[in-house]
């Protein structure tokens, strides 16, 4: 009984935690359309063709391979195995999830139950895909720094923008560097601010301390520390050649290094979990920084939503290989497995 109304109370939170990123996203994207005049996005959308869709969805489909090799490559580094093929059909069901479906299971979730079914503890696949969410939002910091410094230097900067990037990439920074120094800098200071005494901190601590020593088996061989910057970076920047793709193709007059410059910030902010699959946060932010660079609102704003929804199509194949490939059968199976052992207990 108890732990019916545990789960229940859970699934109660899940839903209003949903609620209200469906109502931040119809805000944001409310916004965004303020800034344009509606019939000029239908213009806009007249003017893209086939052949920069088409080629959109050829890339978002690349990207899903790079994260799939990243991923390998992260499971690898920490002794575990994770077949390629299976990598890339679960990193495409991953993309359904990441819309933000209100279903019992998130794309996380999802990616640690499907290294459980290679025989990865559950433990270690969690940290796997930790690791493989912290790569990606270090490389993404690393674009934006990049990508503000290229704005200050060659084009109109919004100063609070940098800063907030800069102040952003050094607690990143000062979180990998206690990753790697370890715990002998570390327990120290633990100790004299008394937080030993703290459970949950101490937890978090091991977490880290495993995470260090995953992160030093990764840069341990210098081809794989290679691949793994290299993947990071190609699976960013992907991301802002779709959007050029859409803005060249709506005849606007930029250029990739200003993409560059002002895109990685927008995809930065579209990772703060506020909105639905970052929808209208994106949009909002691709016409304040686009504008920058002198790209007309309803270009930004048509490009952002050509962005989305071209992700959107391709986590269409994932929901094929959810419904039709026997995973979704599967993992209720295992999930319901699961509920009865603890029943049980």
């Amino acid at each position: 009984m108890v732990h019916g109304t545990v789960a229940n109370t859970e699934r109660m939170n899940g839903y209003l935690v949903f609620a209200a990123k469906v109502l931040l996203t119809v805000v944001f994207l409310w916004f965004a359309f303020q800034t344009v005049e509606l019939g000029r996005i239908d213009e806009a959308l007249y003017r893209i063709s086939a052949v920069p869709v088409i080629a959109a969805i050829l890339a978002v489909l690349l990207q899903s391979m790079l994260l799939a090799l990243r991923w390998r490559l992260i499971a690898i580094a920490t002794g575990e195995a994770l077949p390629l093929g299976a990598a890339v059909n679960a990193t495409l069901v991953s993309f359904l999830f990441s819309q933000g479906l209100p279903a019992s299971v998130g794309a996380d979730v999802f990616r640690v139950w499907w290294m459980r079914k290679f025989g990865t503890p559950i433990g270690r696949a969690t940290e796997v895909v930790l690791l493989d969410r912290f790569a990606g939002l270090v490389f993404l910091v690393l674009l934006a720094t990049l990508g503000t410094l290229v704005l200050a230097l060659g084009w109109q900067a919004n100063w609070a923008i940098v800063v907030a990037v800069a102040a952003t990439a050094g607690a990143l920074i000062m979180l990998l560097a206690v990753l790697l120094v370890g715990e002998s800098v570390v327990r120290p200071v633990v100790r004299f601010l008394h937080l030993d005494r703290v459970g949950l901190f101490l937890k978090l601590l091991d977490v880290g301390r495993r995470l260090r020593g995953h992160i030093l088996n990764l840069l341990a061989v210098p081809r794989h520390a290679c691949a793994f910057a290299a993947l990071s970076l190609a699976i960013h920047l992907l991301t802002v050649a779709i959007c050029y793709n859409f803005a060249v193709a709506l005849d606007a007059r930029v250029s990739f290094a200003q993409c560059f410059a002002v895109l990685p910030i927008g995809l930065l902010l579209s990772y703060l979990p506020i909105s639905i699959a970052g929808w209208g946060v994106r949009e909002l932010s691709f016409v304040g920084g686009l504008a920058l660079v002198g790209v007309s609102n309803d270009v930004a704003l048509v490009s952002a939503l050509a962005l989305g929804l071209t992700v959107l199509c391709v986590s269409l194949i994932g929901a094929a290989l959810w419904i039709l490939g026997g995973i979704r059968e599967q993992f209720l199976a295992t999930a319901g497995q699961a509920s009865r052992k603890e029943i049980e207990r």
